[in-house]
């Protein structure tokens, strides 16, 4: 492996694409804080904390959950970065 610190999403991407994807990624975490914050206030009145907690917990593992179910994690090595990737034939 020429680079381990390269993503999986850096190496799919273009080039010309790269800070638009990490924009979009950055966008999506920022984003949802204010709403995760409300959503554990509200919780927290209506239950108690510990409920808070563990739902919490519960969230912060569906992402790994989710990768461990997905093809990514059955990656032996990193795909074909995208500006070397060969060019498909197009129809006429």
């Amino acid at each position: 492996m020429r680079n381990a610190k390269n993503s999986v999403r850096q190496q799919i991407c273009p080039p010309e694409l790269q800070a638009r994807a990490q924009q979009t990624s950055t966008w999506l975490v920022s984003g949802s804080r204010p709403f995760a914050a409300v959503a554990a206030g509200a919780l927290a009145a209506a239950t108690n904390v510990w409920t808070v907690l563990l739902v919490g917990a519960f969230v912060l593992a569906v992402p790994a959950l989710v990768l461990w179910r997905s093809p990514v994690s059955r990656l032996t090595s990193m795909p074909v970065p995208a500006s070397t990737a060969p060019a498909r034939a197009t129809r006429p």
